[in-house]
C-alpha cells in the first residue's frame, strides 16, 4: 500500500476508534503517523483531541499548539486549540486565537460562536450577543451561538426569552455536545423560574447524556476510590515521627483552600486572590506534580504512607522545588508574598501536605452536603476521576460520604493549621468570614478583599462559578436543595448523616423557609 494510502487509513482508524471511545488504539494509530511525519497536521491534532478527552489537558495543547503551527490556516485547530487553552484557565491566549481565526476566516459561524462562548464567560456580555448574532446570521442553524444567546437572556433576568430559545435549539437536534449543554442551560432557566420540577427533568437528562459519552466511559469510576484508601492508611503516630520536616526552601509554604466540590472554595479563593499580597492559582495540578515526582521516587509502589514514611529531608525539598516549579509554570509568581493553591479535591491529600508543606496554612470550606450534591448535579463537569461520581445523585453521594469521612477522621491525626470555614457562614457575616479567613493565612487585613467580585471580573475564572463570584456575596444558593426533596429524597439516608457528623443540625427541619432560586 503506498504510504499516503497507508497514513489515510491510520487516520481513519484513529479517527474511528475516538468516536467510539476506544483512546488507546486512537492514540496508537495517530502516534503511528507521527513517527514517519512529526509535523502531520491532522494526526497532531487528533492526538492532542485523545490526550484532552482523557483530562489531559496540558499534552492536548502541546499537541494542538503543534497542529497550529504545521497548518496555521486550519480554523477548526485554533477553535479546538481555544477552548482547551479556556480549560486551562489561559482566556487570553485563547481569545489571540480566536481573533486570529477570525481575521483568516470573517464568514466562519463557528469561530463566532467560539468567540461569542468566550466573552460570555469572561462577562464581556455585550461582545458576546453581538458575535453570537453574527454567528447565527451566517448559520440559523448554530448550535453553540443560540446557546450563549440563551445564557446572556437569563443573565439578563429574560427568563422566558431564555426558555424559548434553549427549547428552540434542543427541538432542532443539534449534535450531542451541543445538547447537553442544552439540557443544563434549560435546568437553570427552570430553576431561575422556580419550576423545579422541570429543571429536574433536564439535569437528569443531561447528566445521563455525560454519563454516556465516550471520555466518560473511559474514565476509571474507582480510582478517587483507592486514593482515598491509600491516603485512610496515614496514622497519628506516623505524623509525630514526622515532627516539623526539613527547614524550609527559599519560598514561603502556600496556602491550600480545599473542600468538596462545590462547597464554596472559589468563593474563598477569589476573597484570598483580592489581597495584594496573595497569589491566587485554581484548580491547577500543583500537588499532583508532587504526587507524581513521589511514585517516581519510590518505583516500587510501595503504598502511599509508607513512601510519606521514607522520605527523606533532601527528597522531601526536592518535592517541594517540583511543586514550586509547577505553580510558576501556571502564575506569575516569584516566590515573594502567599500562594494560595486553590482545588477542592486536594482535600484528599492533606496527608501529603504535613508531610512536605508542614507549616502550611489550610482552609477547609465546609457546606451542606445537600447543597453540595445537588449543586455538583447541576453542573455538567468534564469527566474526569473526580467528576465521574456527579452524573447521578446516588454516585455523588456515595462519594461525598467517602471524601468527608476521610477529612473528619483526619482531623485528630493531622497537625496542620487548619480552619474549618462554613460557606453558610461566609454568606451570613461576610466581613467577619473574610477577616478571619485572611488572618488565618497570616496576612495582613486589606478592606479591598470585599470587593473581591469586582477584581474577579479582571481574572479568568475556569470553574463553574464564574458567574457566581462576580456577583456579591448572597444566600441564594444556602438551602437550595429543599426546592428539590423530589429528588434528594433516595440519597437523604447517606448525605442526612454526614450533613449530622459535619455539625448542622437541621437535618430532620425540612419545614425551615425555602431559600431563594
Amino acid at each position: 500500500m503506498p504510504e499516503d494510502a497507508h497514513t489515510a487509513a491510520l487516520l481513519q482508524d484513529a479517527a474511528r476508534h475516538a468516536g467510539a471511545g476506544r483512546f488507546a488504539p486512537a492514540a496508537a494509530a495517530y502516534q503511528r503517523v507521527l513517527q514517519h511525519n512529526p509535523a502531520h497536521p491532522l494526526a497532531l491534532y487528533g492526538l492532542g483531541m485523545v490526550h484532552a478527552s482523557l483530562g489531559r489537558t496540558r499534552m492536548g495543547i502541546r499537541l494542538l499548539e503543534r497542529a497550529v503551527a504545521a497548518d496555521p490556516k486550519k480554523i477548526a485547530f485554533r477553535i479546538s486549540l481555544a477552548t482547551l487553552l479556556r480549560q486551562d484557565s489561559r482566556g487570553d491566549d485563547a481569545l489571540d486565537h480566536l481573533h486570529e481565526a477570525a481575521r483568516l476566516r470573517p464568514d466562519d459561524p463557528g469561530v463566532h460562536a467560539a468567540l461569542a462562548s468566550l466573552h460570555e464567560h469572561i462577562h464581556r456580555l455585550d461582545d458576546a450577543r453581538r458575535s453570537a448574532t453574527r454567528a447565527l446570521s451566517l448559520d440559523p442553524r448554530q448550535p453553540d451561538a443560540a446557546l450563549v444567546l440563551a445564557r446572556l437572556d437569563r443573565r439578563a433576568g429574560e427568563l422566558a426569552a431564555a426558555g424559548e430559545r434553549i427549547e428552540a435549539l434542543i427541538r432542532s437536534e443539534p449534535p450531542a455536545d451541543s445538547l447537553c449543554l442544552a439540557h443544563f442551560e434549560l435546568g437553570r432557566v427552570r430553576h431561575a423560574q422556580g419550576d423545579y420540577e422541570s429543571a429536574s427533568r433536564a439535569f437528569v437528562t443531561g447528566n445521563a447524556m455525560i454519563s454516556a459519552s465516550p471520555p466518560a466511559l473511559a474514565t476509571d469510576r474507582q480510582a478517587s476510590y483507592r486514593a482515598i484508601e491509600q491516603v485512610r492508611r496515614i496514622t497519628a503516630e506516623q505524623v509525630r515521627r514526622w515532627g516539623q520536616g526539613p527547614p524550609p526552601g527559599p519560598e514561603p509554604s502556600p496556602a491550600f483552600v480545599v473542600g468538596f466540590p462545590r462547597s464554596g472554595t472559589t468563593l474563598t479563593g477569589q476573597i484570598l486572590g483580592a489581597h495584594p499580597q496573595a497569589t491566587l492559582i485554581e484548580e491547577k495540578p500543583l500537588l499532583p506534580s508532587v504526587i507524581a515526582r513521589l511514585y517516581a521516587m519510590f518505583p516500587d509502589r510501595r503504598p502511599l504512607a509508607r513512601m510519606l514514611d521514607d522520605l527523606t529531608p533532601e527528597q522531601i525539598l526536592d518535592l517541594r522545588r517540583t511543586y514550586f516549579a509547577t505553580a510558576r509554570r501556571h502564575a506569575d509568581w516569584r516566590g515573594e508574598g502567599l500562594l494560595v493553591d486553590k482545588h477542592p479535591m486536594n482535600i484528599v491529600y492533606l496527608g501529603l501536605v504535613n508531610r512536605v508543606f508542614p507549616d502550611a496554612s489550610v482552609i477547609v470550606v465546609i457546606r451542606d452536603p445537600r447543597d453540595v450534591c445537588l449543586s455538583c448535579f447541576m453542573q455538567g463537569f468534564q469527566p474526569n476521576t473526580d467528576m465521574i461520581h456527579f452524573f447521578a445523585l446516588d454516585t455523588a453521594a456515595r462519594y461525598c460520604d467517602a471524601v468527608m469521612r476521610l477529612y473528619m477522621d483526619q482531623r485528630g491525626v493531622l497537625t496542620l493549621r487548619t480552619l474549618e470555614a462554613r460557606y453558610e457562614q461566609t454568606t451570613a457575616d461576610f466581613e467577619s468570614q473574610a477577616e478571619l479567613l485572611i488572618e488565618s493565612v497570616g496576612l495582613p487585613w486589606d478592606p479591598g478583599v470585599l470587593e473581591f467580585h469586582t477584581s474577579a471580573r479582571a481574572r479568568y475564572v475556569a470553574t463553574p462559578s464564574y458567574e457566581a463570584v462576580t456577583r456579591p456575596v448572597n444566600r441564594a444558593a444556602v438551602g437550595r436543595w429543599r426546592r428539590y426533596r423530589h429528588l434528594l429524597e433516595p440519597v437523604r439516608p447517606i448525605l442526612d448523616a454526614v450533613a449530622r457528623d459535619l455539625g448542622y443540625d437541621d437535618v430532620s427541619d425540612d419545614s425551615a423557609d425555602d431559600a431563594e432560586p
